[in-house]
């Protein structure tokens, strides 16, 4: 039996695209650039439903809408460092709308 060598071959081209082409390569660019954004903004709601303290972590600086489940505005609070406490809200359903550099995570919050 033989032993076979293989030998990497290093291929230099030299490529160029029109106008266009370079901005669909920019755009796709940009598109798995927010990809890559968005999937860094976890946003966890916890316990749900809940006996009164409900806790959501999210990354610093997001902001969270509070609705009751009629679509009443409740009000805005902003993350911080050890995430958001929502232990004033009364019994009801809610719905969360935290956003992060123009990211939206929406979770409905039930405070039993």
């Amino acid at each position: 039996m033989k032993n076979l060598t293989v030998v990497p071959m290093l291929l230099l081209a030299s490529f160029s695209f029109s106008q266009e082409e370079e901005m669909e390569i920019f755009k796709m660019a940009r598109l798995r650039a927010e990809c890559v954004e968005r999937s860094k903004c976890e946003v966890k709601v916890y316990p749900n439903p809940s006996y009164g303290l409900v806790k959501i972590e999210a990354p610093k600086g997001a902001t969270c809408q509070i609705y009751s489940s009629t679509g009443t505005y409740v009000g805005t609070w902003t993350v911080h460092e050890n995430g958001l406490s929502l232990s004033d809200l009364p019994s009801g359903s809610y719905i969360a709308t935290v956003s992060y550099n123009n990211i939206n995570r929406i979770n409905r919050i039930v405070i039993l």
